[in-house]
């Protein structure tokens, strides 16, 4: 089965690739991390957030994502709220968000309240619209 992975799995996969998780120490310092290391079982129902700064590129907009399973919750300052199911729509042109059960909603909605720059960044541009 493919799970979802991040980023942020990297660090732990590679500790766990050198040995080095046998410490308290390094065990310690670990729990701290987001990520897991893909050298272990993942939970294919896990959550995975991004972020979009455009440190790098010349585009005005910045914005986040958040995937589940085959959902992909996303706003960018340029396009707003937009949700798509992967599993019927793998280029993400159908946006579902209007359509998507309240049970599923609530639970993107509760990921953004519990991530300040998420919340910040959706509150700061309703307010400017």
């Amino acid at each position: 089965m493919d799970c979802l992975v991040s980023n942020l799995d990297l660090i732990p996969t590679i500790v766990d690739s050198l040995g080095l998780l046998h410490t308290r120490q390094n065990q310690e310092i670990m729990s701290e991390l987001e990520g897991d290391s893909l050298l272990q079982p993942l939970s294919c129902d896990r959550v995975i957030r991004g972020t979009s700064f455009n440190a790098v590129r010349q585009q005005p907009q910045t914005g986040f994502g958040i995937a589940r399973g085959d959902l992909r919750f996303v706003f960018s300052t340029l396009e707003g709220l937009q949700v798509f199911d992967l599993s019927v729509d793998p280029k993400q042109k159908q946006n579902i968000l209007g359509s998507l059960p309240l049970k599923e909603r609530q639970f993107f909605e509760d990921i953004i309240e519990q991530t300040p720059y998420f919340s910040d960044m959706l509150q700061h541009e309703r307010s400017t619209r």
